[in-house]
């Protein structure tokens, strides 16, 4: 059975941008920890590179919640 409407289309446009929003930003992290690598040359400083670019990303996203809600 089919479901139409406006709510059936948002749902499923909702669970694709969510599905997309995930395989964007992991793939975004592969591509940024491959770039540090490559100019780093340093496995530990890579990796706590891409661990302060997650925490920032995080911090951002409370701050604005606390300054929008």
């Amino acid at each position: 059975m089919t479901t139409a409407g406006n709510a059936a289309v948002y749902v499923d446009l909702a669970r694709v941008s969510a599905d997309d929003f995930y395989l964007v930003a992991l793939l975004s992290l592969v591509a940024v920890f491959v770039v540090l690598l490559a100019l780093l040359r340093s496995l530990v400083a890579a990796t706590v590179l891409l661990a302060s670019v997650v925490v920032s990303y995080a911090a951002a996203l409370g701050v604005g919640v606390l300054v929008f809600q």
